[in-house]
């Protein structure tokens, strides 16, 4: 308390120095300090030695926003994102992440129009990082300092040209099978196949149909 009194100007430092130790004896604090080794020579005072208010770096709100902001932009070009994959440091219950890693996932029926996405998305996420506006994203809330952010590319794969043929044909099946009900139980999928039979159009016509509990999904891939 003496020492921040001496910062804040409320207590002189010849006043602080004489003072003597509480158990009777006669050693004052400056001659401790001395003792001790720690009397510097660089003023105590807040206008000589100020202490710099820094905001937080606040990484995880800053990437909160970066994936809701990817589901958004996605979802108004037709494509699809997602984040399957978050780490963060320090993870602790009172502290704010300082730095966040998140995977993210992007997909589109086209090669131009997932490029045309993930180059709107780097522009948006170093706006974003630098606390400016991008959609509503930064018009509530507390704005802490800054972020940076970097990219890594970690498996780019190019979209795949269905056979018309094979899409009528399961199309014209659903549409026997279900009736009425062919729009509720259907849905086209961009993707889906994947690690179960994504080789086999290298070799022939592949038509890959996926069911979930009463649902039937379709993809189809083509004869390369």
């Amino acid at each position: 308390m003496v020492s921040s009194g001496v910062w804040a100007g409320q207590i002189p430092l010849e006043q602080a120095y004489s003072l003597q130790e509480v158990g009777g004896g006669k050693q004052t604090m400056k001659q401790e300090l001395e003792r001790i080794g720690y009397l510097g020579t660089m003023e105590s005072s807040f206008s000589a030695m100020p202490i710099a208010a820094k905001k937080l770096v606040p990484a995880m709100l800053t990437a909160a926003k970066m994936i809701l902001h990817s589901h958004r932009l996605a979802t108004k070009h037709s494509c699809l994102a997602s984040t399957g994959i978050l780490t963060l440091k320090p993870g602790s219950t009172n502290t704010v992440p300082g730095f966040v890693r998140f995977s993210l996932d992007i997909r589109a029926g086209e090669d131009d129009r997932l490029m045309m996405l993930e180059h709107e998305l780097k522009v948006d996420f170093d706006k974003i990082a630098k606390n400016e506006a991008v959609d509503d994203l930064s018009e509530s809330g507390t704005i802490g300092r800054g972020c940076t952010v970097e990219w890594t590319l970690d498996a780019p794969s190019e979209a795949i040209e269905f056979d018309e043929n094979c899409i009528r044909c399961v199309d014209e099946s659903a549409r026997d099978l279900f009736g009425d009900e062919y729009e509720k139980l259907t849905q086209a999928m961009i993707s889906g196949a994947g690690q179960y039979d994504f080789p086999g159009p290298k070799f022939f016509v592949d038509i890959f149909m996926f069911w979930e509990s009463t649902h039937i999904f379709h993809e189809l891939n083509p004869l390369l």
